[in-house]
Order: C-alpha cells, then sequence, then structure tokens
C-alpha cells in the first residue's frame, strides 16, 4: 500500500537498540554522535533569541514564498557587512537545509534524473533524493595530501539524465575543506544546463574554506545552502536559506509556501545581529577538538585534519566493533561508511566529555 520511495529499511541497528536499552535504564551516556553544536556546551545569546520570539512579529502569520523580507535583508547585510553583495531577491529561507534540497531536487530534476554527491558524505542525501523519485549517484574524494574531488572518476559518471553535482564544504563526516579552485574547475566543466549546489552547513567551523556566495551573486548555475543549525545553535527553529540567481528562486516560489516558521525567520534575524558570535563559539570548539586530535596524534592514532565539529579516526579495525567496545563504556561514536569500514566518525563535546572520551578510547584501542 505504501510507495516505493519508502522501501528503505528503518530497522534500528543494533548499537541505537543498546543506547535506547541504556537511556532507558537511567544510564549516563556520552553520545558522540550527536552533531548538534547546543548539546555541546557551547553558550548562545539566549536573551538576544527569546527577545526576539517575543516581538509580535515572531506569531504574526505573513506567508511569503521566499521568506519574510525583513529577515532576507538581515542575511543580505550579514553578507554586505563582509564584502559580498547579496540581494535579498536571491535569498530563499527554507526550514532547514533539508527542506531546501527538497525543493531543489524538484526544480532541477524530473523522476529518474541523476544528481550527484560527494562520497563519503552526509548519509541523508540518498533518502532525500529518492523521496523526489530522484536517483543519488555517489562520486570520490580523494588525498594526495589534500583533499580534491577525483575529476576523472567524477566525469565518467555524469550521464544525460545529471542535473546536478553536489558539494559539501566543508564535508560531512571528514570535516575537510574543498579549494575554491575545484569549485571553479567543476562549474566551468559541469554539464550544460546543470547546477552545482554548495552545502555550506559547516563553514562557519572553518577558518579556511572560501565561502561561493559571491557566485551566487553573479548569476553563475550555483546555489549555496546555508543553515542557521550548526554554530549558530538553531536547529531547533529549522532554519537554512538557499541563495541564488533570482529567476531560479523565482521557479521554487511559484509552489513554495514560505513553509520556514515566521518564528524561525525572527531568531534568525536576532542571531545574525548578535557581536562576535561566530569567531567565539569557533574558538571554543576548535580548541577542543585541535586538543582531542593532538592526543590521539600524540598516540600514533591516524586522524583525518578537520575543520567543523566533527572528525575521523582511523581505528584500524571493524569501526563497528570498535564502536561496540566504546559502548561498553557507555561511550557511544558514530558510524563507519562502507567505503571506510575502519574508519569512525566523532562530534566534539566539552572538554569534560572529551576526557571521558580519551580514556574509553585508550582502553578500547588497545584491546
Amino acid at each position: 500500500m505504501f510507495s516505493r520511495r519508502l522501501a528503505w529499511d528503518a530497522r534500528p541497528n543494533p548499537l541505537s537498540l543498546l543506547l535506547e536499552r541504556k537511556r532507558c535504564e537511567g544510564a549516563r551516556i556520552l553520545d558522540l554522535t550527536e552533531s548538534n553544536p547546543t548539546r555541546a556546551g557551547i553558550e548562545y545569546p539566549e536573551s538576544a533569541l527569546l527577545d526576539g520570539l517575543a516581538q509580535p512579529a515572531a506569531l504574526r502569520y505573513d506567508p511569503a514564498p521566499c521568506g519574510l523580507e525583513s529577515a532576507r535583508k538581515a542575511v543580505s547585510q550579514y553578507y554586505a557587512s563582509r564584502g559580498v553583495t547579496v540581494e535579498p531577491s536571491r535569498i530563499l529561507l527554507t526550514a532547514s537545509t533539508s527542506e531546501a534540497y527538497s525543493y531543489l531536487f524538484k526544480l532541477l530534476a524530473d523522476p529518474g534524473s541523476e544528481i550527484l554527491i560527494p562520497r563519503p558524505s552526509y548519509p541523508l542525501f540518498e533518502f532525500l533524493a529518492q523521496l523526489e523519485s530522484v536517483m543519488a549517484t555517489s562520486y570520490p574524494l580523494r588525498y594526495d595530501g589534500i583533499w580534491h574531488i577525483d575529476f576523472e572518476s567524477l566525469e565518467g559518471l555524469i550521464t544525460p539524465q545529471t542535473k546536478a553535482i553536489v558539494v559539501v564544504n566543508p564535508n560531512n563526516p571528514t570535516g575537510t575543506v574543498t579549494s575554491r579552485s575545484d569549485i571553479e574547475y567543476l562549474l566551468a566543466n559541469k554539464p550544460q544546463g546543470s547546477v552545482v549546489m554548495i552545502d555550506e552547513a559547516y563553514i562557519h567551523f572553518s577558518k579556511s574554506a572560501v565561502p561561493c556566495t559571491d557566485l551566487a551573486a553573479r548569476d553563475q548555475d550555483v546555489v549555496i545552502l546555508r543553515t542557521f543549525s550548526k554554530l549558530y545553535g538553531m536547529a531547533g527553529l529549522r532554519a537554512g536559506a538557499a541563495i541564488a540567481r533570482p529567476e531560479l528562486l523565482q521557479k521554487v516560489t511559484q509552489w513554495s509556501a514560505g513553509a520556514m516558521p515566521t518564528t524561525a525567520m525572527v531568531g534568525a534575524t536576532a542571531s545574525l545581529k548578535v557581536n562576535n558570535l561566530v569567531t567565539e563559539r569557533r574558538k571554543f570548539m576548535t580548541d577542543i577538538r585541535e586538543d582531542t586530535c593532538n592526543w590521539l596524534t600524540a598516540k600514533n592514532v591516524e586522524v583525518i585534519p578537520s575543520e567543523t565539529n566533527c572528525f575521523m579516526i582511523n581505528v584500524k579495525r571493524s569501526g563497528r566493533s570498535f564502536a561496540a567496545e566504546m559502548a561498553k563504556q557507555n561511550v557511544y561514536i558514530g558510524r563507519a561508511w562502507p567505503i571506510w569500514p575502519n574508519w569512525v566518525r566523532v562530534s566534539v563535546g566539552t572538554k569534560d566529555e572529551m576526557a571521558k572520551f580519551k580514556d574509553a578510547f585508550a582502553k578500547a584501542y588497545n584491546a
């Protein structure tokens, strides 16, 4: 009776079941699969956000297909303060980047068309594509001292059905950065009529990643995806944005109804006005991440240098079995990827949490 678009295995894995059982038993759990920075000890400007949400405008229903003009102007002013001109007409506010992907897959691809996504990367891509009856095909990233798009492999995957190529910068789960030169080469050599979608959800964590908003401001075939869920700590309000040329976004507004809640738009506007928010939170998280990664490196553990709130470790055996060893100590770490079965993903917690991680890791790694 259900659509074949929903034909995926939704059964929880053994570690998820164990985690749920221990929580029900009242065990004290350290969950380092968590990617929500609001649970990582970062302080947020509660008064600024709550004051904004207390304004009458937060309660007013004003359906605007691209989002409230006042909120889009705030995003535009944010970029202007950084030397990039992005008119409000180039900004579409969405209920998270997941909604933006849903809109864009509908806009760009017919059923059976193809989107190219990086490997490894955000595991939700396949589900979002399948819900829109779109094929998600993975292209590899390669490492030769720095990370690159493997253009030779990518070009071999392009077909007449390729409608978009996704770049996640910095990448999730590796935390690595794709160079601006790689992105510009991709844009210059992509299939005619296709669009490059650049997901910059984690870019505020990075010091070296070059934002690509200026490409959208110059009417290139790009869509830039941003979120307020990560460093801005607004995951609960589901606030995101897509930035592209007006002609492309106007196509979306033909059927979108402005699903992003007014409260989220008001909260995002308030958050953008807080001085030093990004630099202070980035330093808080970066200091803890670098301390942990330096500790691992000193013990001859291979770590991929990261510029986000997560990092990947080579545990030199099955990542699944290593995660199970950590779980015995009530420390839960992230999944392994099929192409990297011996690597695990770890989210950055508080200083005390990462001290507990180090203790558990040393015991499991040397077991």
